[in-house]
């Protein structure tokens, strides 16, 4: 079959350059989920720290970039859901062959290890302005990484070098949903740099995540929620009022018998806003006391026991015939102060069915096993993003 030919005059054709064949895109080709990691590549495909897209924070040490967060939907809809953004995702009845990566527009890109980079400077299909490159990696095999939505490129094609640019994002190909280049109705953008990587010979796709042992930001968190509820300590979701979720309270002897690691701490006060498009929503907390054990064993968990008093407030009055869940989490701290681990959620508060404005002042009790999570009492642990204090 022959080539299709992109490159620009003056430009070498490159023994081992990812080629397209009539027909075909650079996201054709099957799937392979977990690759082997390979060593000597660079530990982020941006020229400078990553970008972040929760305001006030700075970037972690050793973190690749962070999941793009951001979508909207069809009807206008901007939502949080980061998992969209993942290698392998379905959306739609296609599977999503790389990952996507949140950068603001004109953020630098490098080469993440020697190679030879085809440069594609016409947006001719959903990847836009791309840059295909070949690398050999450490286990001797030969990958194409795919870099698409960019704005712009630097130089011709040609061999090059691991760090240096290759060109800048932006929003070209698909990746323009009216919230690219300007911000959503959460002042958040859903700009991105997409990555694919697959093997120069079969073209199956791998996740460029696992190939290139990238840590990513908002990795575990699988949410999706309106935009406003993106960094808020709560999570609130509804459903209908007939088949309200009751999982907050579960039976503790799922645990099984090994008590693990206790450690009991307070926090005196909290409050937070949920909004959406069409209601506002106040939750306080007072005289919090929290007991929290790691379960070893058969079943590993942990073991989240929280009383104190809470009032909650909706505005409109709660719709009697829906049902009403709010989820908070436990998180450690690292020795920089920065979240590290996976999130543990609990289910905070459930109500169903009741029309009211003003709930008052209520009891919160909650005794929650979540099997499968894991916090380490060692470190400072956060409920609501507010680091708790050790009783």
């Amino acid at each position: 079959m022959k080539k299709q030919r992109n490159m620009r005059q003056g430009e070498d054709d490159g023994a081992g350059a990812p080629e397209m064949h009539e027909g075909e895109s650079l996201e054709s080709g099957s799937l392979v989920l977990r690759p082997a990691s390979l060593t000597g590549i660079m530990p982020s495909p941006f020229a400078s720290p990553y970008p972040t897209q929760r305001p006030g924070t700075a970037p972690s040490p050793g973190v690749a970039g962070e999941l793009r967060g951001y979508y909207r939907r069809s009807d206008g809809v901007d939502r949080w859901k980061p998992s969209w953004s993942k290698f392998g995702h379905l959306r739609s009845g296609t599977t999503h062959k790389g990952v996507d990566i949140y950068a603001r527009v004109g953020t630098d890109v490098v080469a993440i290890a020697d190679g030879y980079a085809v440069f594609y400077p016409t947006a001719s299909d959903d990847l836009g302005i791309k840059v295909g490159m070949t690398i050999t990696g450490s286990d001797g095999v030969k990958y194409d990484v795919i870099y698409g939505h960019l704005s712009s490129l630097s130089g011709v094609t040609r061999s090059v070098r691991k760090g240096e640019l290759l060109g800048k994002t932006g929003c070209t190909g698909n990746a323009e949903d009216g919230t690219c280049a300007t911000t959503n109705t959460c002042g958040g953008y859903s700009s991105h740099l997409h990555v694919a990587v697959r093997l120069t010979v079969g073209g199956t796709y791998v996740d460029p995540v696992a190939l290139f042992n990238w840590t990513m930001g908002y990795n575990n968190d699988n949410r999706d929620v309106p935009c406003s509820q993106a960094f808020s300590a709560l999570m609130l979701e509804r459903g209908p009022g007939g088949s309200g979720d009751d999982a907050a309270v579960l039976d503790l002897t799922a645990a099984g018998t090994s008590e693990g690691v206790s450690k009991s701490y307070r926090l005196a006060s909290f409050s937070d806003t949920m909004t959406s498009s069409d209601e506002i929503s106040l939750l306080i907390l007072e005289n919090i006391v929290v007991k929290l054990t790691v379960v070893s064993g058969p079943f590993p968990g942990v073991k989240a026991s929280i009383k104190g008093r809470q009032r909650l407030f909706f505005h409109p009055a709660l719709d009697p015939n829906s049902s009403y869940t709010i989820t908070a989490a436990f998180q450690n701290l690292d020795a920089d102060g920065q979240p590290s681990g996976a999130a543990v959620r609990v289910k905070l508060v459930s109500i169903k069915g009741e029309a009211i404005s003003d709930s008052g002042l209520r009891s919160l009790w909650v005794d929650a096993f979540l099997p499968g999570s894991t916090l380490d009492l060692a470190l400072p642990v956060t409920l609501l993003g507010t680091t708790l204090e050790a009783l």
